[in-house]
């Protein structure tokens, strides 16, 4: 019987320090996030952004031709609003079917939405 509550207490014991060491490594994985991983846990949990936290994007009227959620759009794709031309030249214009295709520049030109991804192929034409 003497035996039997040694294994059993050198059992626990080890449970316990592999518990100990589980802590202590999450704690680590927390605290360094090499997979940067704590950007996405509010929306993982349902957790809007505050708009405060976003303040830069918030501010308005860098752009006279644009609204307030284009701008946002550009300003988180790395394009600053004001840097861009308030009129486009035929120049521009040809550059845009170039390398968007006729199309596309027609549906832009209609809905007055160009996506990120038209931004960031035409980012040269500006």
């Amino acid at each position: 019987m003497k035996t039997f509550i040694e294994i059993l207490k050198a059992f626990f014991i080890a449970l316990g320090i592999i518990f100990f060491i589980i802590i202590l490594g999450l704690i680590w994985f927390f605290i360094s996030d090499p997979w940067e991983i704590k950007p996405l846990i509010p929306s993982l949990i349902g957790i809007e952004k505050n708009l405060s936290e976003n303040q830069e994007l918030i501010e308005a009227g860098d752009h006279p031709l644009l609204s307030t959620e284009q701008e946002n759009t550009l300003k988180k794709i790395g394009i600053d609003p004001a840097s861009l031309p308030t009129k486009i030249t035929p120049e521009m214009e040809a550059c845009f079917t170039k390398i968007l295709g006729a199309e596309r520049v027609a549906e832009i030109i209609k809905t007055g939405s160009p996506s990120p991804l038209d931004m960031i192929k035409a980012k040269s034409c500006l």
